[in-house]
């Protein structure tokens, strides 16, 4: 496990091709078969005890207790469209995981599973979870959550998330529990009253944050209460232009469409498609009442926060939009660890997979971590290229069996690297002792 491990950091391949590279650049022999064998001893109770060592992990690295935990879901999805039965001939419930649903990677046609990670708002990991594919990922938390209650004591955690996650069951659920919450707002399926108020240019606040940098071009927000929350909406110059830019896009594509046809069959209300008019009798044409509504919504954005009374707005406001940490960490496991393309079609080889990965991520995740705090902060794929710079040469003399050492060259980063893990690199050539085998690294009998 350690070097599949330690692999998927430095060459993140399928199975075979890690075997075939440990033995190839890193002189270890593995069995391919004892490989695809171990990774069935990953079980629920080991995946259970991988989540518990990097919680405690993460606590240690920080130095106290975790009070903010950061929640999201992605889709991973498979070469083919097979999906796993949810019940086999009998009847007898099967471990339904491989099936289709919403993929985030407009992979709607391919069998995919649902992957939710825990983070902390430094990016540490504490746990994650696995859904089969059709799996709506509001209904992901409430299991989620369950998973890490039996893990660590989550009553003085504050759950941020996106809104997603935005379901009455769920906010009843966090709010039973007494768990605080940030969760992304959905402003225009809120009510008539609500939507009024965000609209309403009463009880604005300046407000210099995310996309208001310039002091000539400030936003505000305002907080407005709902049944025990908060609604905090905020209103950015940035976001408002990227709002009115892609619309304008989205309008003038429509011109285009209509001039080639105005059949409504040819046309759907979904989408942009929403701007346009769709009469009983007649050609289809652009509603300007419809774009001017839309228009009211440029720049705006709301979320909304129950407990965490300690927090003001904009203290708030700040915490959520530390939610691009955990948006980073999937781009980490899907670019940087490839946890897909997954070459695993059974459910409990899948789940070791995913497993696997997740320790890589622990591992450079904590890494990462480290040489920020010591003022070096380095991307995945820097670390990966500094670590694999480095190599040993041997030389074997012609009239003797002796054999030397020559290490590469360790620039300044990889030094750093090696440092914060207890390692040293010395660039002086060596003898090695006899009897010391290339493919183990271990001295004979």
């Amino acid at each position: 496990m350690k070097e599949l491990v330690m692999a998927r950091i430095a060459q993140p391949e399928s199975k075979r091709a890690t075997v075939e590279a440990l033995e190839n650049q890193a002189g270890i022999t593995l069995n391919l078969d004892v490989v695809y064998r171990s990774m069935d001893y990953i079980n629920t109770p080991v995946i259970d005890g991988i989540c518990k060592t990097s919680h405690a992990a993460a606590e240690k690295l920080l130095g106290g207790p975790v009070t903010v935990l950061f929640y999201d879901c992605t889709t991973l999805a498979f070469d083919t469209e097979r999906e796993d039965p949810a019940e086999d001939a009998d009847g007898v419930e099967q471990d339904h995981l491989l099936a289709k649903g919403f993929s985030k990677d407009g992979k709607h046609h391919r069998a995919q599973v649902m992957l939710a990670l825990i983070v902390t708002s430094d990016g540490l990991p504490v746990g994650y979870e696995l859904f089969p594919g059709n799996t709506w990922e509001g209904h992901t938390l409430e299991a989620a959550l369950k998973a890490l209650e039996g893990r660590f004591d989550v009553a003085r955690v504050t759950f941020v998330a996106d809104a997603a996650m935005l379901s009455k069951d769920n906010q009843q659920m966090l709010q039973n529990k007494g768990l605080p919450y940030i969760l992304g707002y959905r402003m225009k399926s809120a009510p008539a009253a609500v939507k009024a108020n965000i609209l309403s240019p009463e009880g604005r606040q300046p407000w210099a944050g995310h996309g208001s940098e310039e002091a000539t071009e400030k936003g505000w927000y305002k907080v407005i209460d709902q049944e025990g929350a908060r609604v905090i909406v905020t209103w950015s110059p940035t976001r408002a232009r990227n709002d009115a830019h892609k619309r304008d896009k989205a309008i003038e594509k429509l011109h285009k469409k209509l001039k080639r046809s105005r059949k409504p069959g040819s046309f759907s209300s979904r989408g942009y498609g929403r701007f346009l008019a769709f009469p009983d009798s007649g050609d289809v044409t652009l509603d300007d009442a419809k774009i001017k509504a839309a228009a009211q919504w440029d720049g705006l954005h709301a979320i909304v926060v129950h407990g965490a009374d300690e927090l003001e707005a904009q203290d708030v406001i700040a915490r959520y939009h530390q939610l691009w940490e955990i948006e980073a960490c999937f781009r980490t496991n899907k670019h940087d660890l490839k946890i897909r393309p997954i070459y695993h079609w059974s459910p409990r080889r899948v789940r070791a997979h995913i497993a696997i990965c997740y320790m890589a991520f622990c591992c450079l995740q904590h890494l990462r971590k480290h040489l920020d705090l010591l003022g070096h902060p380095m991307s995945p794929a820097r670390i990966r290229n500094e670590l694999n710079a480095l190599q040993l040469s041997i030389l074997r003399h012609k009239g003797t069996p002796d054999r030397y050492g020559m290490p590469s060259h360790a620039t300044v980063d990889a030094r750093r690297i090696l440092t914060c893990v207890g390692l040293t690199w010395n660039e002086a050539p060596f003898k090695i002792p006899p009897g010391r085998t290339r493919k183990t690294g271990q001295t004979k009998a």
